[in-house]
């Protein structure tokens, strides 16, 4: 029969095993506040006992482990880390080796966008009998990782090379260990409008910020202070390598003559019938139309949500729909204060105000 306490030869070791649990639930109560000096102690001594009461029930093994057993465990988690980090860092630099370019920039600088483009020019003009999409672009550009579906294993078109460049794609800040002295295409975007559409893509689609867009502006971690230390960190990479630098705002005004800029960057022959193809097959209303219907790989959010979609809007100087005079002056202020001079021509043809830089 089933009850809601201890069979009867059980019932004086559950009291002995909540003789020891019930002082780790009071203490924190009134009656140890004057004994702060060596409560770590006699918690550590109560874990302890509560443990050797768990282990010694009827030989089931502890339930809660001993603060030795806390321990061992962090220590081998830790070096599980340590050790997981350090073996994928030294394959990504490997793999960075032997690409042509690194495809960077801070997210929401419309990479995805371009990304699309130059997948959808090289499957057309080198034949790879590819038909891209959200999904299958990952296979011709892939992210800078070891991810095996949208990182470097997904890479498919091994047999091409060196004809067709291999060009990872990654948000990372710059590393010289990782990215060695790889030549680099950085995207900039203006940061007014870079901060709108990075809120809009934090608090609807990964849902990783509660807050509202002045809020999200000066968060350190996802906000204006994180796009600076990553424009002032790149700075200094772009400059000590082959680098090309690739505005949002270009692009969208002239799109295939900036591409062509790109291809010739890279060293790959323009074939201009087919980058005016690519660039129709790129259209925003196509791209957009195309995400609601099939997502982004490992991505799940509300695609009915125009403001969720990594497609959101597509236009330059939107900001100004959504900040006010102060969050402009905020954005604009902190750019000139802390940005630095290197940073600040990185967004040379982005049509940020730098003269009140």
């Amino acid at each position: 029969m089933v009850t809601d306490g201890c069979n009867d030869d059980r019932l004086a070791k559950c009291r002995d095993v909540d003789a020891h649990a019930r002082p780790l639930a009071g203490v924190a109560g009134d009656e140890r506040l004057g004994e702060r000096s060596d409560s770590n102690a006699s918690l550590t001594a109560q874990r302890d006992s509560l443990g050797r009461v768990m282990a010694d029930w009827n030989g089931v093994p502890a339930l809660v482990p001993t603060a030795r057993s806390f321990d061992k465990m962090a220590k081998a988690n830790l070096a599980k880390r340590i050790w997981r980090r350090t073996t994928n860092s030294i394959r990504l630099a490997s793999v960075a080796a032997r690409s042509d370019a690194v495809l960077v920039s801070y997210p929401k600088s419309g990479r995805t966008w371009f990304r699309f483009i130059l997948s959808t020019y090289f499957a057309r003009a080198f034949g790879l009998g590819l038909d891209v999409d959200l999904h299958s672009m990952f296979t011709v550009l892939p992210n800078f990782d070891l991810d095996p579906v949208r990182g470097f294993p997904a890479f498919a078109f091994g047999q091409f090379r060196p004809k067709l460049p291999l060009v990872p794609v990654s948000h990372l800040g710059h590393q010289r260990r990782l990215f060695l002295n790889r030549p680099v295409i950085f995207m900039v975007r203006d940061p007014r409008d870079l901060i709108v559409s990075a809120y809009f893509h934090a608090t609807r689609q990964k849902h990783r910020f509660q807050g509202d867009i002045g809020q999200f502006i000066s968060d350190r971690d996802h906000g204006l202070p994180s796009l600076v230390r990553y424009l002032n960190g790149w700075s200094a990479g772009v400059a000590a390598r082959r680098a090309h630098v690739l505005s949002y705002e270009n692009l969208s005004s002239n799109t295939e003559h900036e591409t062509a800029k790109v291809l010739s960057f890279l060293g790959c022959e323009i074939n201009l019938p087919e980058l005016a193809r690519a660039v129709e097959a790129s259209r925003f209303s196509s791209m957009q139309e195309q995400e609601r219907s099939m997502g982004l790989p490992a991505h799940d959010y509300d695609r009915s949500d125009s403001e969720s979609l990594r497609m959101r809007r597509g236009q330059v100087g939107g900001f100004a729909d959504y900040l006010d005079v102060k969050q402009i002056a905020m954005i604009e202020g902190t750019c000139a204060r802390e940005l630095t001079l290197a940073a600040k021509k990185l967004l040379a043809s982005t049509g940020f105000p730098l003269a009140a830089c």
